[in-house]
């Protein structure tokens, strides 16, 4: 009986200390339901397992998707979306506009801006509205680095809130998050540059981040001010995005490029990664008539790799190089293909597919895709050599990481042809170096005693329970200046100026007492030109010579 009582008295224990433990956390993306939304679900059911309670907060124009196994085990709360058409075809008329201008940059988004930016505001509106009507009961946001919105809505609520960044940090967004500049040495954003610039390069990575801050003014500081006439918002901008308690940044330095953190940043990439789970029969099927030649994927993302963004001259191209393949292609496609399109008997077109089963599987030979980093870190954590056809936004840098690591190749999608991308596949299966290559940044991938979801966890977790303020900087407090220290470099400049001034009035004051009163006290030149009858010199040695200023005495030659 001691026994027994002592068990159920642990148990009770363990059981309060966990309901004790348990939060209630809103995770929001704005109005953004695609990779990113991926990333911050896989991290709420993760918070779900550890006994949380994690509410999606979307907009309703996604309401159809409240089954998707990607909101499995989260509580689903929509705001009503005024805007929910433009919202649901807001990034398939975006992405299909960039690709259809062959332009990766940043031109065309300033184009695209302007006749969107009032859905935008009215979004966001409409998300802060919807908590101005009822009461909430949130310990904790978890929101999207990227959506200004979401960041506006933890600031209303006044709860304290961690910064999910899904892409890779780039240096003008370090800059808005209080993490240090490193545009010298670390490329921006759709840049496609590596870490060793030329200086060329470098200027060329200075330009782009002048207008990346450009763009985050009309994305964040034009929001903010329209917003805050409504809203009475009187933090700045900068506060409001640098004073989260913690910064997590999918990202790993065994592909990205080093970059500075302070103790509140910390590197989760990987976070959709985990080890390979049995397939379905069918997808056991398809990958068993592969014989000995094995698959190959093919996808282009949430929102490229759709039929209705997709353009149809990039279908066929893609199409020709997958027909020539040894290898089974299983081509990812939202949507009907159109049906002038030819595909290869060994091409299977899906609407969705199991990528991270299939990348485990070892009968997968190659990942080809656009260069999302969720695709890439799940490649590289089950050791699949990639070809990179990259799109817009981060894909042109997350290609230069895996072609500097020597796990891949890149082709350039708004130029391939069949050809070229047929050569970069068999290339990188037939060439053992790509898949050794890729293997050992795998191992050092994994070498890692915490996996990404654990990290991220655990430190959730830990400014649940004790906050995240300390772990910030001053730097976010200071306005630049302050923080290149300009102002005391201006101040130093100005005490060395002052002291300049102040001896060289003591000097013409000298100068001038010495001419009034005919003495001559100064010992150099000054004193040739004052006093030349002068015969007596102080030496360096101390001695004093007899020596004329203009010519010099016999010498005696030591006689008396």
């Amino acid at each position: 009986m001691p026994t027994r009582s002592l068990g159920f008295f642990l148990l009770a224990c363990l059981l309060q200390c966990r309901l004790s433990y348990e939060a209630r956390i809103l995770l929001t993306t704005g109005t953004n339901f695609g990779s990113h939304f991926s990333v911050f679900s896989t991290v709420g059911h993760a918070l779900v397992d550890r006994g949380h309670t994690v509410t999606a907060f979307i907009s309703d124009a996604y309401a159809e998707k409240a089954n998707d196994p990607r909101l499995e085990h989260l509580q689903i709360e929509a705001f009503h979306d005024s805007n929910g058409e433009a919202t649901r075809k807001y990034s398939d008329a975006f992405t299909k506009h960039l690709m259809d201008k062959k332009s990766s940059g940043f031109t065309r988004f300033f184009k695209w801006m302007p006749p969107n930016l009032y859905s935008s505001i009215e979004s966001c509106k409409d998300m802060i509205n919807h908590f101005e009507k009822k009461e909430h009961h949130y310990d904790l946001v978890l929101l999207d680095g990227h959506s200004s919105c979401s960041v506006f809505l933890a600031s209303r609520l006044a709860i304290p809130y961690v910064l999910l960044i899904p892409s890779g940090i780039k240096p003008s967004l370090a800059r808005r998050h209080g993490i240090p500049d490193t545009t010298s040495y670390y490329p921006e954003m759709s840049t496609g540059l590596s870490y060793r610039m030329t200086f060329s390069q470098r200027v060329s990575n200075t330009v782009s981040g002048l207008v990346a801050d450009i763009a985050i003014f009309f994305e964040y500081d034009a929001l903010s001010f329209l917003l805050s006439m409504r809203y009475n918002i009187t933090k700045s901008v900068r506060n409001l995005v640098s004073n989260a308690q913690l910064i997590l940044i999918n990202s790993d330095f065994s592909v990205d490029y080093p970059f500075p953190l302070y103790p509140n940043v910390v590197t989760v990439g990987g976070l959709t990664t985990r080890p390979k789970q049995p397939l379905s029969e069918t997808w056991e099927e398809l990958m068993a008539s592969s014989g000995q030649h094995g698959v190959v994927l093919f996808t282009l993302g949430t929102y490229a790799g759709s039929a209705a963004t997709l353009p149809l001259c990039e279908m066929e191209k893609l199409s020709r190089a997958f027909s020539v393949v040894p290898q089974r292609v299983v081509w990812q496609m939202k949507g009907e293909p159109p049906p002038s399109l030819q595909v290869g008997e060994n091409t299977r077109i899906v609407p969705w597919m199991p990528q991270n089963d299939l990348l485990g599987d070892p009968r997968l030979k190659a990942l080809v895709f656009h260069g999302g980093n969720n695709g890439m870190y799940e490649a590289l954590y089950h050791g699949v050599p990639m070809v990179v056809l990259p799109l817009i936004f981060d894909h042109p840098d997350v290609a230069v990481r895996i072609v500097d690591r020597g796990m891949g190749i890149a082709v350039n999608f708004f130029s391939f042809t069949s050809e070229e991308l047929t050569k970069a596949i068999n290339d990188v299966i037939n060439n053992s170096s790509y898949k050794e290559n890729v293997l050992r940044w795998s191992s050092i991938f994994k070498a890692n005693p915490q996996l990404p979801m654990e990290r991220a966890v655990f430190w959730i977790e830990h400014v649940l329970k004790y906050g995240g303020d300390y772990l910030r900087t001053s730097r976010t407090e200071l306005y630049f200046w302050q923080v290149w220290s300009l102002d005391v470099y201006a101040f130093l400049l100005l005490i060395v100026y002052l002291c300049y001034r102040v001896l060289k009035f003591m000097y013409i004051r000298q100068y001038h007492r010495i001419l009034s009163s005919g003495c001559c006290l100064i010992v150099g030149y000054p004193l040739r030109k004052l006093c030349p009858g002068l015969r007596f010199r102080l030496n360096m040695s101390g001695n004093v010579g007899m020596r004329f200023w203009g010519t010099r005495g016999p010498r005696n030659n030591g006689k008396v």
